[in-house]
C-alpha cells in the first residue's frame, strides 16, 4: 500500500511569488474594491459613539452586507452578520433581526443579540 502525495506548495499557490490558482483572478481584484468601506465602518464605530442611532451608518452596513450577501462567499457575510444585529436590535427592529438570523445560510455560535 502506498501514500497519497498531497498537491505540492506551488501547485496551491502557496511558494511565494506563485499567483494562487483560479480560473477568474477578476475576482481577487474585486474582492479588494470594499476595503474602503469596510474600513469607513469600523472608523464610524470608533469614532462616534452614538454609532448605532446614525442612519447614515445604518445604511453603509447594510449597503456592505447585502453586497457581501449577493457577491462574495457567505464567509464575507457572516463577518458583518452580528454588527447588522447590533444595529437593528438598537433600532428596534427586532423582527427584522430574527427573521434575518433565522434564514442565514450558517449558523453562528456566540452572536451578541
Amino acid at each position: 500500500m502506498g501514500c497519497i502525495k498531497p498537491p505540492s506548495a506551488a501547485k496551491l499557490g502557496l511558494v511565494r511569488g506563485t499567483p494562487p490558482r483560479t480560473e477568474n483572478r477578476k475576482e481577487i481584484i474585486h474582492y479588494g474594491n470594499r476595503k474602503p468601506q469596510q474600513c469607513g465602518l469600523v472608523r464610524r464605530r470608533l469614532e462616534n459613539p452614538g454609532y448605532l442611532r446614525d442612519p447614515d451608518y445604518g445604511a453603509a452596513l447594510m449597503d456592505v452586507f447585502n453586497r457581501c450577501r449577493r457577491e462574495l462567499p457567505i464567509g464575507y457575510a457572516a463577518f458583518h452578520l452580528p454588527r447588522v444585529l447590533e444595529w437593528l436590535t438598537a433600532g428596534r427592529q427586532y423582527k427584522q433581526a430574527y427573521e434575518l438570523l433565522r434564514d442565514f445560510p450558517i449558523k453562528l455560535p456566540n452572536l451578541p443579540v
